[in-house]
C-alpha cells in the first residue's frame, strides 16, 4: 500500500470485503489518517446506499406475482413451431453465423443420393465382367432342359446349382419362365 493513497483497486476490494485481515488492517489504518481516501470510501458507501433504497423502491411498486403470472401465460399461449419452421430457422441462422454447418451436410447428402443413383441405373453384368473372383467353394451350375420338344431349348433352359447349407443340403432351381424372365426355387433337404 503507497503511504499516500490507497490504489483504487485496494480500496474497492476493502469495500467489497475482499482483502486478506492484514491488508484490510492496513487500509483501515491509512483511512485513519488520510481524509482524501476516506472521502472516497464515503463517497462509495452512499453511492451504495442510494442504489440498494431505489433498488428496493423500484421493487416494491413491481406485482412480481402477476409478472410471473404473463411470463408463464406467454410460454403457454405461444405455439410450438412446426419442423419445417424449425428447419428453416436452423438453416437461415447457420447460414449467418456458419455456413459450413449447412453446405457440409447438404454436399454429402447430395454425393450420397449420387451414389444410390449411379448403383441403382447401372446395368447388371455377369460377375466376371466386374473383375470378380468366384470363390473355391462356389456352388456346381448346371444347366437342364425343361422340354425336350421345345423348338429353341436354350431359351427355355433352366439351371440347377447344389448348394451347402451347413448341416443341410439342398438345390436351387433357377427356372427360366416364358416371358424372358426366371424366377428361383431353393429346395432344402432336412435328412
Amino acid at each position: 500500500m503507497s503511504i499516500e493513497h490507497v490504489q483504487e483497486d485496494a480500496l474497492n476490494m476493502h469495500f467489497d470485503g475482499e482483502l486478506a485481515p492484514a491488508e484490510a488492517a492496513s487500509v483501515e489504518r491509512h483511512l485513519a489518517t488520510c481524509g482524501e481516501c476516506s472521502k472516497r470510501l464515503n463517497s462509495m458507501q452512499r453511492l451504495h446506499e442510494m442504489i440498494t433504497m431505489s433498488a428496493a423502491q423500484v421493487a416494491s411498486e413491481v406485482d412480481f406475482d402477476a409478472m410471473f403470472g404473463r411470463v408463464e401465460q406467454g410460454t403457454k399461449v405461444a405455439p410450438v413451431p412446426r419442423l419445417i419452421e424449425r428447419i428453416g430457422l436452423w438453416v437461415t441462422e447457420s447460414l449467418q453465423h456458419n455456413p459450413m454447418r449447412v453446405w457440409a451436410p447438404a454436399g454429402g447428402l447430395a454425393l450420397a443420393a449420387a451414389a444410390a443413383v449411379i448403383f441403382v441405373l447401372r446395368p447388371s453384368e455377369p460377375m466376371a465382367k466386374r473383375g470378380v473372383v468366384p470363390d473355391e467353394r462356389e456352388p456346381k451350375r448346371e444347366k437342364m432342359m425343361v422340354a425336350e420338344n421345345d423348338p429353341a431349348p436354350e431359351s427355355n433352359a433352366s439351371e440347377v446349382v447344389q448348394v451347402d447349407f451347413g448341416s443341410n443340403t439342398g438345390t436351387v432351381f433357377e427356372i427360366a419362365l416364358a416371358d424372358g424372365a426366371s424366377t428361383p426355387v431353393v429346395w432344402i433337404n432336412e435328412d
